[in-house]
């Protein structure tokens, strides 16, 4: 075997493979002829793992029912659930990032009005937007020196939010070199 072929991946592997689009052929579960499925898709995303670890994270995966097996085109097919689905989002949401930039002098606010029937929601939302560096203003307004509107957005979309949540853009800020230096965009 290989040295290339002895990692082994994760559901968490699996998922994000599957949701940027990758569909696996149903034999990978099935059949030792891992490598033709594989093969037929993008080929250098998966030929770093394991073939019988493969199988059995994938055979693991419709157990906990986050795949299925779907004909497409006349072939069985692996493809994610809705269950999958959200999941992969959440994984996703783990490893959400925005990458410090030069500052173009607008100041981004997230202003937000979750309803308390939302409030594990609002929580999640709140904590992430510190996560990624944005700095509170008041309990559900807060500031950001970069373009930040794709994670905002996404952010709104896993949570199901996006009815109370809005981001401005802002020119001008009171204690504006107060933020400069928190985001230490002072020269």
């Amino acid at each position: 075997m290989k040295e290339e072929e002895n990692q082994y991946p994760s559901v968490k592997e699996v998922l994000r493979l599957l949701s940027l689009g990758v569909i696996l052929m149903a034999a990978i579960v099935v059949a030792p002829g891992l490598g033709g499925a594989l093969r037929y898709y993008s080929r250098s995303k998966w030929r770093k793992y394991s073939r019988s670890y493969l199988r059995r994270t994938v055979k693991r995966m419709l157990d906990r029912e986050l795949v299925s097996i779907r004909e497409i085109s006349g072939k069985s097919r692996i493809v994610l659930t809705e269950k999958g689905k959200q999941r992969a989002l959440e994984f996703s949401l783990d490893e959400l990032k925005i990458a410090k930039q030069e500052w173009d002098g607008i100041w981004r606010l997230v202003v937000f009005d979750i309803p308390n029937k939302k409030k594990k929601e609002r929580e999640a939302f709140r904590k992430k937007l510190k996560e990624l560096g944005f700095l509170p203003l008041q309990e559900s307004v807060f500031i950001f020196p970069y373009e930040c509107k794709e994670q905002v957005d996404f952010l709104r979309e896993i949570l199901f939010i996006r009815d109370y949540v809005r981001l401005l853009w802002v020119k001008e800020i009171e204690n504006e070199d107060y933020y400069e230096s928190k985001f230490d965009l002072v020269n």
